[in-house]
């Protein structure tokens, strides 16, 4: 009988408890919603939202490490993934996701890919001699696991896939 009380008591003390410690969800006045920064406005992508709880502060360091990982061409190791680059920043998943999609690109993926398309569209503009090396070297270079899926990915972001496009890239420069 006792322990029977004692435990009628503890789960009143555990409903009370809990009742106190739980947020109120239907009161939405308190809710502060963070202001949106007019400095990084001009590169939004239309229509993108970020989490509600997300700071402005936040948001700008987010922003300036994945302008460091762009800058340092740390898209080109292979296997960068959403959550181990989440966990470098310092950030969550859904943070980084909502940061990506709102200022750099539909998705994670699309992003990466993005930079690593445009990364060896650059070196080969700038040095000719990545024109001599074969497809599977320009996929390792650039982070992609197989030379199918950077041909694939080449050819979805630029409408050709690499040779041709490299070569008719490299024909008009020759006859103009």
């Amino acid at each position: 009988m006792i322990l029977c009380l004692a435990a009628s008591i503890t789960i009143i003390i555990g409903l009370i408890i809990f009742i106190r410690i739980k947020p109120n969800t239907n009161n939405n006045s308190d809710i502060h919603l963070p202001e949106k920064s007019t400095e990084i406005s001009p590169t939004e992508i239309p229509d993108a939202k970020l989490p509600n709880s997300i700071s402005s502060s936040t948001e700008l360091l987010i922003l300036e490490k994945l302008n460091n990982f762009e800058d340092n061409n740390m898209f080109t190791k292979k296997g960068v993934t959403l959550g181990n680059l989440a966990t470098e920043f310092g950030t969550n998943v859904k943070y980084l996701s909502a940061i990506i999609k709102k200022y750099k690109s539909d998705s994670f993926k699309t992003y990466i890919n993005t930079l690593r398309i445009n990364y060896i569209i650059g070196k080969m503009d700038s040095d000719i001699s990545y024109k001599k090396y074969k497809i599977s070297y320009l996929a390792e270079v650039t982070g992609f696991a197989t030379a199918s899926s950077f041909t694939k990915t080449f050819k979805e972001i630029t409408g050709l896939p690499p040779s041709l496009y490299f070569e008719n890239k490299y024909d008009k420069s020759v006859s103009e």
